[in-house]
């Protein structure tokens, strides 16, 4: 398998304190205040295509920043790390990719407001109400060939999976592999929302990267706490 190559997101790792993370129960928490102070960087590397390698090298560059804001202000609690992530890539990236995933982590944050530690079921609830605000802010569902479609299956999954009584290892792989789906199908989509819907229909035939980086978000997401 090749090496991870970086892409920076929040992670649930102290690495800082060299502590080796237990495994964990259905119900025990996944997430501590100590571990929002912390940026873990993690990701594929083994893409096919080129412009899929310099998606990953742009996420990369705009989570390096998020990783200053998070290292110069530390967050006190595990809501605060996520808005902080928002705000940055809100502030920072340009076009409509910090927008709309500066939503995702700004929402993802209010729903974790004072939280401390995070359980697979919280997690849900605030991955949950990122997508939300995604689509209120893209005015926008699944079937549009934008990230949603690798979003809101990913998550349904997971959701499904923890209800179940699945370990959050089994339901992160269970959200990675509808993810995947999703983003796959965006490919013989036709564009109906963002930049990709001026190409009309010459936009059929292509993998959305909007869904291609947030299949790298999961599975980062899955590197880190599965």
């Amino acid at each position: 398998m090749a090496q991870a190559a970086p892409v920076v997101v929040p992670a649930a790792v102290d690495a800082a304190a060299g502590s080796a993370r237990p495994e964990l129960p259905h119900k025990a928490p996944v997430f501590h205040n100590a571990d929002a102070k912390r940026v873990l960087i993690v990701a594929p590397a083994n893409l096919t295509f080129q412009w899929q390698r310099e998606l990953r090298d742009k996420f990369r560059q705009d989570f390096e920043v998020v990783r200053g804001a998070v290292l110069r202000a530390p967050p006190a609690d595990v809501g605060a790390a996520l808005k902080t992530v928002g705000m940055t890539l809100i502030s920072t990236v340009g076009g409509s990719g910090g927008p709309l995933y500066g939503s995702f982590f700004m929402q993802a944050g209010y729903a974790l407001a004072g939280e401390t530690e995070l359980t697979p079921q919280e997690l849900v609830r605030a991955l949950e109400a990122g997508v939300a605000g995604v689509m209120k802010i893209g005015k926008s569902t699944t079937g549009e060939k934008t990230m949603l479609d690798t979003l809101v299956p990913a998550i349904e999954a997971l959701h499904a999976a923890v209800d179940g009584g699945a370990s959050l290892g089994d339901a992160l792989t269970a959200a990675c592999e509808a993810g995947q789906r999703g983003m796959e199908a965006t490919i013989p989509m036709l564009a109906t929302k963002g930049r990709a819907s001026y190409l009309g229909e010459r936009s059929i035939g292509h993998q959305d990267p909007g869904a291609t980086s947030s299949n790298l978000l999961l599975r980062t997401l899955a590197d880190s706490l599965g």
